[in-house]
């Protein structure tokens, strides 16, 4: 009787065994799944940084674009002898015009 209940021990303690290296097995094959994603998930955001500081680039450029053109159209306004007309349009976008103050 006592060496059944040392074969069940030890078929016990082989089974527990298997178990833990399966579980060992699973965990490694989780760890590397996990670690692919992280290095999945870093490239991701560095690219999404990436995108962003391009659209910041863009937005800047397209506001110096903007404003260059109003540079040129205004000295195009001059030189063609529109200054007036130039210079009542900013007035009138700042709120004013001329002795008339645009009322609210």
């Amino acid at each position: 009787q006592a060496q059944d209940r040392c074969d069940e021990l030890v078929r016990s303690l082989r089974q527990k065994d298997a178990d833990i290296a399966e579980s060992e097995k699973e965990r490694n094959e989780l760890e590397g799944r996990l670690a692919a994603q992280q290095i999945r998930l870093r490239d991701a955001d560095a690219e999404r940084r990436r995108l962003q500081e391009e659209l910041h680039a863009s937005r800047r450029n397209s506001t110096d674009a903007s404003r260059q053109l109003i540079r040129l159209r205004d000295q195009f306004s001059l030189s063609r002898g529109d200054g007036a007309d130039s210079e009542r349009r900013v007035r009138r976008s700042e709120g004013t015009d001329g002795d008339n103050a645009v009322r609210v």
